[in-house]
């Protein structure tokens, strides 16, 4: 039996400023339903308070509890692993939920911590800083490394192109704490009690959604309003979704079936 819906964010539930539609509705009826909600966004350009902000914006009335973002989870881990360090952050979001947590922030060279996510304000200054910093031996971690994200006209390009700019340069890899990676659901599973069979995640991508429910193997459901499409699962049963749907008005069906044990 379900007791937590999963749901991405962008692609899923909004495309930049637009509610999908129904999406509202959907919400709505998971919690009339008797089960929980959790949003669960890669993006790390917001804090989870200014995205429960543009949510409720917009028309989507979430609680700061019911919403996890890359953000979040990479302050989270900084604060698990070195909570005494210097941290240079790309990305306001980041710098502000770890400000929350009080872990020092700093634009210096000398960081013990470089963490990367969107930063529309990108500056090659902001790349020779945490350059030198890794390089000097900070570690890095990458909130994500999506290539793009899902807006009302298309695609724009994600966290992927900065956090490939300090790969390129310093040739190290990031820990990376987002999708596909599992620390996000741990994280809701820890905070709320939930075992991995009364889960479902629901998202518009293969590679972080899909993938990162495989991972943590939990079941999934691919919607086609975002990113992925049918024809990107040629090759990949690997991370092959347990179900397909148009899109999330079609959930509270699903939802009804695989708690009746339907497939």
């Amino acid at each position: 039996m379900l007791k937590a819906i999963i749901l991405d964010v962008d692609g899923v539930i909004v495309n930049g400023q637009t509610i999908i539609k129904n999406a509202d509705n959907v919400i709505e009826w998971i919690r009339k339903n008797g089960m929980k909600v959790f949003l669960l966004s890669n993006n790390s350009r917001r804090s989870r308070a200014s995205l429960v902000e543009k949510l409720n914006r917009i028309g989507l009335k979430m609680k700061e509890e019911e919403v996890y973002s890359a953000s979040y989870a990479a302050a989270e881990y900084i604060h698990e692993k070195w909570p005494n360090s210097k941290v240079f952050a790309v990305s306001d979001g980041i710098e502000e939920e770890l400000k929350l947590r009080g872990i020092k922030v700093v634009d210096s060279k000398d960081a013990d911590v470089v963490v990367v996510g969107l930063d529309k304000d990108f500056t090659y200054k902001k790349l020779l800083t945490g350059f030198y910093a890794i390089m000097k031996g900070a570690k890095f971690v990458a909130a994500n490394d999506d290539a793009n994200y899902s807006v009302e006209n298309g695609l724009m390009p994600g966290a992927g192109g900065i956090v490939g700019a300090f790969k390129g340069c310093t040739e190290k890899n990031p820990i990376v704490v987002g999708k596909p990676t599992t620390r996000m659901l741990e994280i809701i599973m820890h905070e709320h009690g939930f075992k991995k069979e009364e889960m479902v995640m629901v998202g518009d991508r293969i590679d972080t959604d899909i993938g990162m429910a495989k991972n943590a193997e939990i079941k999934s459901v691919l919607v086609l309003t975002g990113v992925s499409k049918k024809q990107d699962l040629e090759g990949k049963e690997e991370i092959k979704p347990d179900w397909i749907i148009e899109s999330v008005s079609e959930l509270p069906e699903l939802i009804i079936k695989i708690n009746h044990g339907q497939r």
